[in-house]
């Protein structure tokens, strides 16, 4: 077997089965699934027609994968197929380090190369761990870093002498494939969406506290707290990924409060269908998608009054930030990552 590259990444996640997709067209390429389900997510999180050749080091859950056993899988495959780029989607597993160590010695003229979705606003490098990826990252060629500046900062902090390619994002959403952007925008004024897991790191407590003195309506898409809540504060049932569209543009706008977030991909999302997004200053994404087009509001990490604040301004200005999201070229960015995930110029 002869590939132009080889992915591998976790698992076949929606927005990393598109973007894959996409370069399947023009282009030979085999991924490495280290997992098939995970515990944590959704079953349409992984649910995709994967349109390129692909294979499972264990068709189990993510999280209950034999390390040593996938990893001598992952050995046999490599050894037994040739290959041009080999590009591992993180440095968090050792299987990454395997795969890399491989191919440096073993397949010494393919080309080496990282996905790096990690950005030096949540990455804590302590000196064992500055060590440690300096050591990982010298074996690779290239790096490809999803999302931007601060993306790049990271890489930059460990190894400055390689080459950076910006994909400009994390994959693909499937909200992409569906034409959003014509249809009649007319959301409920005074009423906000928030979608993600209810996690620490998510701040969701934050957004809650907001909403309790606001009185705007906030609608919670992604799980439920097990608390009592004002009136204008609502969970709501799980949504199927395809029916998230007709959801966001019922919202004047997304917000994404978390304390830690590498890129955000529901930033994609409601950009997308043309709705403005309030981000704090901890989302990877608002260097790339909010502050160059005036798409939406970034608001001080964890400050309350700062948030209060551009709800409020949202909330009278939302067409503003509707007219300047459609402006952006998503074709065109999703193009450009494909090509950053290719490794060419």
């Amino acid at each position: 077997m002869n590939y132009e590259a080889i992915y591998i990444t976790h698992l076949p996640s929606f927005y990393k089965v598109n973007i894959f997709n996409e370069i399947s067209k023009n282009h030979r390429i085999l991924v490495i699934y280290i997992g098939k389900h995970s515990i944590q997510r959704n079953s349409d999180f992984v649910d995709r027609n994967m349109e390129f050749d692909y294979l499972f080091l264990q068709e189990c859950e993510f999280e209950k994968i034999n390390k040593i056993k996938s990893i001598y899988k992952l050995i046999f495959i490599l050894k037994n197929i040739n290959f041009k780029k080999i590009i591992v989607g993180g440095w968090d597993l050792p299987h990454f380090w395997v795969a890399l160590i491989f191919s440096k010695f073993f397949k010494k003229y393919s080309k080496k190369a990282t996905i790096i979705e990690s950005s030096i606003i949540e990455s804590k490098l302590t000196t064992i761990k500055l060590i440690a990826k300096k050591i990982f990252l010298s074996f690779n060629d290239s790096i490809i870093c999803a999302g931007g500046g601060s993306h790049r900062e990271l890489i930059l902090k460990i190894n400055k002498n390689k080459k950076i390619f910006i994909a400009n994002g994390v994959g693909i959403p499937n909200i992409f494939y569906i034409d959003n952007r014509n249809n009649t925008y007319n959301p409920k004024k005074g009423s906000f969406l928030y979608i993600g897991r209810i996690s620490d790191e998510k701040n969701i407590q934050l957004l809650i506290n907001a909403f309790r003195e606001l009185k705007f309506e906030l609608n919670i898409i992604g799980g439920k707290l097990n608390k009592n809540y004002p009136s204008n504060i609502h969970f709501l049932e799980y949504i199927d990924n395809n029916e998230l569209p007709n959801i966001i543009k019922k919202h004047i706008a997304l917000i994404l409060p978390s304390k830690s977030e590498p890129w955000g991909l529901v930033v994609d999302e409601a950009l997308l269908c043309g709705v403005g997004v309030i981000a704090s200053s901890n989302v990877g994404s608002t260097e790339e998608l909010i502050t160059p087009y005036k798409s939406g509001i970034i608001f001080k990490n964890d400050d309350i009054d700062d948030l209060k604040n551009a709800i409020a301004i949202m909330n009278n200005q939302y067409v503003y930030f509707h007219n300047n999201a459609l402006k952006i070229d998503f074709n065109q960015r999703y193009k450009n990552m494909k090509e950053a995930y290719l490794l060419n110029e």
